[in-house]
C-alpha cells in the first residue's frame, strides 16, 4: 500500500514537474531563436541583446533542472508511459495539417491583418520598448496582446520583417491544437472508436475559419489556440499548464481575458457540484455508466489550484488592462440588426448551419427523454466550461456592436463543431453512421475552405461578383443588396477564398516581367486592398506579391495603384503599365479602357485564374511611339 502510495506521489510530482518544463522550453525557445536571429547584433540595441543572452541562460538552466528532477523521479517508479496509439493518430493529424497548411505560408496581409502585422513587426525591430514601457510593448494594433506577441516573435525571430514568420509560428500553434482536440475527445469518449475520434478532430481542426484565418496576423487566432491548450490541460488535470495558458489567453485581448475568467469561474462551480454530487451519494465513485477518464480524485487539490489559477489569472488580467479598461470597454449596447448579422455568421456561415442542426437535435433528443448512449457520458465540470466560455462569449459578441468581422467569431464557431461532434457521439448507436456522417461534413468543410459553396450562406449574404462562385460580403444580408460591387475588406475573410485574386496577380505580373516600378491601372477610384498597401511589393526573386517595409533585404519594386484619371493626368505618361479588374470592382472598365487606348497599345482582355474560384481579367498596355 505503501508502495502504491509513493508511486501515485511520483506519478503528480513527475507530471507537475513536466508541466513547468514545457513552459520553460517555450521560453529556451524564444530566448534561443531571438539569439540566432539575424537582428542579434545589428538591428537590435546592447541592453535588449542583455536581455536575450541573460534570458536563455536563466530558463536553460531550469530547464535541465527539470530534465534532471524527471530522471531522478523515473528511477523510482510511478511514470506512465504514453499510449502509442494516441501518439500515432496525434503524428496523423499533425502530417495532415503540416502539409495541408504550409503551402498556405505566405500569403499576403490585407487590410487588418496588415495593420497587426506592422504593429507586430515594430516591437520586432525596436524591442527596447519592452523594458522601457512594458505595457505598450505587447500591443497589436491598439490591442494588448501580449500573449499572442510572445508565440508569434518565435517565427519572426527567424525571418523577420516579411510578414511569413508569424504564419510559421501559428501554423506550428494549429498542428499544437489538431493533437489537443482528439486528446480531449479521447479523453472525454474513451470507449468511442479511434477512428471516429480521428476524424472528429480533423473536422473540427480544418474547420474554413480556423484555415482562413491561420495566415492572417490577428489575435482571434491566438484566443482560439490558446482557449484549446487550456481546455486540454482541463480535461488531463494539468493544471500548472492550464493556468499558462490561461494567462495567455486572457492577455491576448480584453474578450481573451473575459473567457479567461469564464474558464476558471466555470471550472471552480464544476468542481463544487461535482464534490456535492459525490458526497450526497456518499460514495466518490463514479456510477458504472460514466466509464471515462475524467474522474474526480483528488478535487480538494483541485479546488486548491482552480482558486491558485483564479488569483493568477485575475491579477495577470488587471495589472495588464486595469479595472477601467475593462468596466468601460467598448460599452453594451444592442442593435437589432448587428444581431441578426452577428447571428447569422455564427450559425449559418461556412456550414455551420450543418452543427446547428446536429446540436439542436441532440437537445430535443435528451430532454425528450429518447435513448441517449449512456456509454458516452460527459463528466459535468469540462461539459460546463466549453458551455459556459461559449455562451459567455456568444453574448459579448451579441452585446457589444463593433465591426461585423466574421474573424471575430473564430473560437465561438470551433466550440460549436466540438459540440457538434460531441452529439453525434452521444447520440448515435452505429459508428458507421457517425463515421460517415463525420466524412460528409468534413469534405463539406474542407471544400467551403478553398471556395464558397454553402449554398445557405450564399442565399443569406450580399455577394460579391467573381464570375463563379460568390464570396461573400458578410456585413449585408442579400434581400438589402443581391450583389455587391466595391472594396471586400475584412468581411470576406471567413476562409481562404479571397486569396485566389493575389494569387492571380502574381501569375499577370510574372507575365508582365516588369523591370522597374509597377503601374497598375483601372476603373475605380477607390484603389483595392490589394494594391493601396504601402508595404505590399514585388519580390523580382520570388515573382510574387510579399510584405516589405524597407528593413528586410531583397529585391522589390513598388507597386503603384492609379486610376485611369489619374493615369492620364500625369506629367508624363509610364511606358509600360496593366491594367488588372478585380473582379467585384471594376467600375466602367469599357469606358476607362477606351479612353487609355488613345495613347496606349492594348493588348487583351487576358483572362488569368478562370476556374472555380473566380475570373480575373487583364490588360498590357505600351505607350504609343509619339506620347513618348
Amino acid at each position: 500500500m505503501k508502495n502504491a502510495a509513493s508511486g501515485w506521489n511520483n506519478r503528480n510530482l513527475i507530471n507537475n514537474i513536466v508541466q513547468v518544463n514545457f513552459i520553460a522550453l517555450f521560453f529556451v525557445l524564444f530566448f534561443a531563436l531571438a539569439r540566432v536571429s539575424e537582428l542579434y547584433g545589428t538591428a537590435w540595441s546592447n541592453s535588449f541583446i542583455g536581455l536575450v543572452d541573460m534570458g536563455l541562460v536563466i530558463s536553460t538552466i531550469l530547464l535541465l533542472v527539470m530534465i534532471a528532477g524527471i530522471v531522478l523521479l523515473q528511477i523510482k517508479g510511478g511514470f506512465i508511459k504514453p499510449d502509442y496509439r494516441d501518439v500515432t493518430v496525434c503524428a496523423l493529424l499533425i502530417t495532415i495539417h503540416y502539409l495541408i497548411r504550409a503551402r498556405l505560408v505566405g500569403t499576403v496581409q490585407l487590410d487588418e491583418g496588415l495593420t497587426c502585422y506592422e504593429s507586430l513587426e515594430k516591437l520586432l525591430y525596436n524591442p527596447d520598448i519592452i523594458m522601457t514601457d512594458f505595457l505598450q510593448a505587447g500591443k497589436i494594433a491598439d490591442r494588448n496582446a501580449y500573449g499572442y506577441c510572445f508565440f508569434a516573435l518565435m517565427g519572426e525571430f527567424l525571418i523577420p520583417g516579411r510578414g511569413t514568420g508569424f504564419q510559421w509560428s501559428q501554423l506550428f500553434m494549429g498542428m499544437a491544437a489538431a493533437a489537443c482536440i482528439y486528446m480531449i475527445f479521447r479523453r472525454l469518449f474513451p470507449k468511442a472508436r479511434l477512428i471516429i475520434l480521428f476524424f472528429a478532430a480533423l473536422v473540427v481542426s480544418l474547420s474554413p475559419m480556423a484555415l482562413g484565418m491561420s495566415t492572417l496576423c490577428g489575435l482571434e487566432y491566438g484566443m482560439t489556440m490558446f482557449f484549446i491548450y487550456a481546455l486540454y490541460c482541463c480535461v488531463n488535470k494539468k493544471y500548472i499548464l492550464m493556468v499558462f495558458w490561461l494567462i495567455m489567453l486572457g492577455t491576448t485581448k480584453s474578450s481573451g481575458m473575459l473567457v479567461a475568467l469564464c474558464f476558471v469561474g466555470t471550472y471552480l462551480i464544476g468542481l463544487l457540484v461535482t464534490a456535492l454530487r459525490d458526497k450526497k451519494r456518499g460514495t466518490q465513485e463514479k456510477p458504472a455508466e460514466v466509464d471515462n477518464s475524467y474522474d474526480t480524485e483528488g478535487d480538494e487539490y483541485n479546488v486548491k489550484t482552480g482558486i491558485v489559477a483564479m488569483a493568477a489569472i485575475a491579477a495577470a488580467m488587471f495589472f495588464v488592462y486595469g479595472v477601467i479598461r475593462v468596466c468601460a470597454a467598448n460599452g453594451i449596447a444592442f442593435s437589432g440588426y448587428y444581431i441578426r448579422i452577428k447571428l447569422a455568421q455564427l450559425y449559418v456561415l461556412n456550414f455551420n448551419w450543418i452543427w446547428l442542426i446536429v446540436v439542436l437535435m441532440g437537445i430535443v433528443m435528451v430532454y425528450a427523454n429518447m435513448r441517449v448512449r449512456r456509454t458516452h457520458r460527459m463528466e459535468f465540470t469540462p461539459w460546463l466550461v466549453m458551455t459556459g466560455c461559449y455562451a459567455v462569449y456568444v453574448l459579448y459578441l451579441l452585446a457589444y456592436p463593433k465591426a461585423t468581422l466574421p474573424r471575430y467569431n473564430m473560437l465561438a464557431d470551433t466550440l460549436l463543431s466540438m459540440f457538434g461532434v460531441i452529439m453525434l457521439i452521444k447520440l448515435f448507436e452505429r459508428r458507421r453512421v457517425i463515421l460517415s456522417t463525420l466524412m460528409v461534413i468534413g469534405a463539406l468543410m474542407l471544400g467551403e475552405t478553398m471556395i464558397t459553396i454553402d449554398p445557405v450562406s450564399a442565399k443569406l449574404f450580399t455577394n460579391m461578383e467573381t464570375n463563379r462562385f460568390p464570396i461573400l460580403y458578410t456585413a449585408g444580408f442579400s434581400k438589402d443588396e443581391k450583389s455587391l460591387n466595391g472594396n471586400l475588406g475584412d468581411y470576406g475573410y471567413y476562409n481562404y477564398h479571397y486569396t485566389f485574386v493575389n494569387e492571380a496577380i502574381d501569375s499577370i505580373l510574372k507575365e508582365y516581367a516588369p523591370d522597374t516600378d509597377i503601374v497598375v491601372a483601372s476603373s475605380a477610384n477607390e484603389g483595392e486592398t490589394q494594391f493601396r498597401q504601402d508595404n505590399i511589393k514585388w519580390d523580382t526573386e520570388k515573382g510574387e506579391l510579399v510584405y516589405h517595409s524597407g528593413q528586410a533585404d531583397g529585391c522589390f519594386m513598388n507597386v503603384n495603384r492609379v486610376a485611369v484619371d489619374g493615369v492620364l493626368k500625369l506629367e508624363k505618361l509610364p511606358e509600360r503599365l496593366v491594367y488588372i479588374e478585380i473582379p467585384w470592382n471594376r467600375g466602367d472598365s469599357k469606358a476607362a479602357i477606351e479612353r487609355m487606348s488613345e495613347f496606349y497599345q492594348v493588348d487583351g482582355p487576358k483572362v488569368m485564374y478562370e476556374g472555380y474560384q473566380g475570373t480575373v481579367l487583364y490588360y498590357f498596355f505600351n505607350l504609343k511611339d509619339e506620347y513618348k
